[in-house]
């Protein structure tokens, strides 16, 4: 309960000062490109799997997973040992296609190639990168949080922008056509 402007430094009137009649110096200070270097300020997921864009280019992008951060990816199990899951790399291309053609009306993943599997161990938070090219490539590579180790590739697929929706066919009305064995 006791005023703090009864000490001595609130005695008296305050003396006002003016700011420099300088220019401040104005110097950029860039902290060196290290493994955990990452513009998490004002950076935006684009996607859970996809995670933040890495550049201010289009087409790569940073994710940190573990299952700690997604407990889900604990469940799927290969051999006792929690992997990332195929479906989710599957969703990774289609989300880096939705993000490479935000315009399109329908988008094609093919010829998904798992590489490796990616264990996921506890206490242990992997990055992943996402890389597609102009071409249609989609590269999903991996490696430990702040290591060194080089990047793994653990998938890769063709990505594109269909014009729409493929044609399902239709059934006729008499029904589908069963085939005999005089046929």
């Amino acid at each position: 309960g006791a005023d703090p402007r009864a000490a001595r430094a609130f005695a008296g009137t305050a003396a006002r000062e003016a700011l420099p009649r300088t220019p401040f110096a104005r110097t950029r200070i860039w902290f060196p490109r290290t493994v955990e270097a990452a513009p998490l300020a004002g950076a935006r997921l684009a996607h859970p799997l996809l995670g933040m864009a890495e550049t201010r280019e289009p087409g790569r992008w940073t994710a940190w997973i573990d299952t700690d951060l997604a407990p889900w990816l604990a469940d799927h199990r290969l051999l006792g040992d929690a992997v990332l899951p195929a479906a989710a790399m599957a969703e990774a291309a289609l989300a880096a296609a939705a993000a490479h053609h935000p315009e399109a009306p329908a988008l094609e993943v093919t010829d998904l190639a798992i590489l490796r599997p990616l264990p996921l161990e506890p206490g242990r938070t992997r990055q992943l990168r996402v890389v597609t090219e102009d071409d249609g490539g989609f590269v999903l590579e991996a490696r430990r949080r702040l290591a060194e180790d080089a990047w793994s590739q653990v998938a890769r697929a063709r990505i594109a922008a269909l014009p729409c929706l493929p044609a399902t066919p239709t059934p006729t009305a008499a029904g589908p056509r069963r085939m005999t064995g005089a046929e």
